[in-house]
């Protein structure tokens, strides 16, 4: 399947073994000039064919400082630095169909990254695993950090009143260019499940408790992240936002929005990354409750019954952020899901702890670990990896494949792995090591 005719036009993907992987197309125009700050346009139709056999473009994030425990352990491998753009409303498909119409099921995948860094082709991303599954891979990009959820008044006579939450509208706005096209990659849009790690869980729950998303998606997986009075929710009430939005240009010395869109990216995004570092700010710039995307906080949304009746498959890690009080949020959500009599919440805590690798990264079963077990991409980490790492790489790419397909992570029942009733419900990801190669 190399060439694919779609809506939109025609696109050239890389055959590998097995399977065909396309990147960057684009599912919204480019968020440039006056678009900046504006929800995304869909992506215009074009004529001719479109090469996406390589990665080009990533979007803009403030890179991390080499010597940083990040940089060591998920920026260390140059072939995946791209540069970046602000045209990077793009998504990358990765898909063991021979034809269109095959009707096979379809994971979207939402990096992490505190909603302000991260992209769709980091080193341990990889749709290899699933495609060997009969499983679709999307990734997608997003606007993130003050390109993606910057609000303030002056941004309130625009279409869409400067309410924020730009990078959520992408993710909405990908996940219906997947509706109407993934057929052409022989996907069914009627079996779709979003996936979604840290930040990306976050946006999972917050897509789950969306009436713009309702239809888009059927399962919903949220990996360290999310929950129910969850101590990682970054959701803000607007007003807070905007003071943010106006404390920024006050500190960037910019005095209107025509001179906010014209300062270069680069220049931008700098600034922003100064801001929260001088203020102690990380994420001054995060989603809100905007009365469009989301109507309520995402607490308010659960006690009113109105999340999304999808089956969940959400956990956490042994060593994650908040690590007891994050687990804690999972199961409340779980045992609320329960009350409601909604459909099942498969909960997982995974306590691997990853080879020793050089000094000055994470120790552990960090935050983030999983990543490279899901994805089965743990030869391409800096790590010593065993086999007992590659055998539990794989049991977990199973149940991810089989949530996908079936929204249950055990249909044969050979883990003993239940939706949640009790604590005991809880399935520990664990696999030992020898560390004997690879």
């Amino acid at each position: 399947m190399e060439l694919v005719r779609t809506k939109q036009g025609m696109f050239r993907g890389a055959v590998k073994d097995g399977y065909t992987v396309f990147y960057g197309i684009p599912y919204g125009e480019a968020p440039v000039g006056d678009a900046r700050f504006l929800e995304p346009a869909q992506a215009l139709p074009f004529q001719g064919e479109r090469d996406c056999t390589h990665p080009s473009v990533r979007p803009w994030m403030a890179d991390p400082k080499e010597d940083s425990a990040v940089a060591k352990e998920f920026y260390f491998h140059r072939d995946y630095w791209l540069p970046r753009d602000e045209d990077s409303l793009q998504l990358h498909i990765w898909t063991p169909a021979r034809q269109p119409g095959e009707k096979l099921p379809v994971a979207v995948w939402i990096h992490g990254g505190a909603f302000q860094k991260g992209y769709g082709t980091e080193v341990e991303t990889d749709g290899e695993g699933f495609c060997a599954r009969d499983v679709i891979l999307v990734s997608i990009e997003y606007r993130m950090g003050i390109f993606g959820f910057f609000c303030h008044p002056w941004l309130s006579e625009e279409p869409f009143g400067g309410k924020g939450n730009l990078g959520l509208l992408d993710q909405i706005e990908a996940l219906k260019w997947v509706r109407d096209n993934i057929e052409a990659f022989g996907g069914d849009p009627g079996r779709v499940t979003i996936i979604g790690q840290s930040a990306g869980a976050i946006s999972v729950q917050i897509l789950a408790s969306s009436p713009l998303a309702r239809g888009l998606f059927h399962g919903a997986v949220m990996q360290s992240g999310g929950g129910y009075q969850s101590p990682v929710s970054v959701v803000r009430e607007m007003g807070e936002a905007w003071k943010l939005g106006e404390e920024f240009t006050e500190y960037a010395g910019i005095h209107s929005l025509e001179e906010l869109r014209q300062m270069p990216a680069e220049r931008l995004c700098q600034m922003a990354d100064e801001f929260q570092a001088r203020t102690c700010r990380s994420m001054a710039f995060a989603p809100v409750i905007d009365g469009y995307v989301l109507t309520d906080s995402l607490n308010g949304i659960i006690e009113g019954s109105g999340h999304g009746d999808i089956p969940y498959l959400m956990g956490s890690n042994l060593d994650d952020l908040y690590t007891e009080e994050l687990a804690a949020a999972l199961e409340r959500f779980a045992q609320k899901n329960r009350r409601l009599h909604k459909p099942p919440v498969y909960l997982y805590r995974f306590e691997q702890i990853p080879p020793a690798s050089q000094e000055g990264m994470y120790a552990g079963s960090y935050h983030s670990a999983e990543l490279w077990y899901v994805f089965e991409t743990c030869r391409r980490g800096s790590r010593p990896y065993g086999r007992e790492d590659l055998a539990l790489s794989k049991e977990m790419a199973d149940c991810w494949c089989s949530f996908v397909k079936d929204g249950n992570p055990d249909p044969d029942g050979k883990l003993g792995w239940s939706f949640y009733r009790s604590r005991d419900d809880i399935y520990r990801f664990y696999g030992g090591r020898t560390n004997e190669g690879n």
